[in-house]
């Protein structure tokens, strides 16, 4: 049962974003908010913008996933999504970003 569990729990969805500056940083609060709408455990934080220190927490965490948002990302409009699993990443359209986890935590769920 104790493995099962763990399964279970190392399978659920989560995602941290990271905001690599004070612009990135307010565009991540309503990816943050439409992340939580899909019912999908989202967390952020406030006081550093370093890449390093954003994945180490994400680690720490267990989280599933990592949305990075830097400078040249803000400007293209783009996120980078970090699988912490399998770590791979891939460069999404910002507008697709929701969808896109969406997708995700359905497969999670069958």
């Amino acid at each position: 049962l104790k493995e099962l569990l763990q399964k279970e729990e190392s399978e659920e969805l989560n995602i941290v974003l990271a905001p690599l500056g004070q612009e990135e940083q307010q565009s991540c609060f309503y990816l943050m908010n439409q992340i939580r709408k899909l019912g999908i455990a989202c967390d952020m934080a406030y006081e550093k913008n370093d890449l390093k220190f954003h994945l180490k927490r994400a680690s720490k965490l267990n989280a599933s996933h990592t949305i990075i948002l830097g400078q040249e990302e803000y400007d293209s409009q783009t996120v980078i999504v970090k699988d912490m699993k399998k770590r791979t990443q891939e460069t999404l359209p910002i507008k697709q970003l929701v969808s896109h986890l969406q997708k995700i935590n359905n497969g999670k769920q069958n």
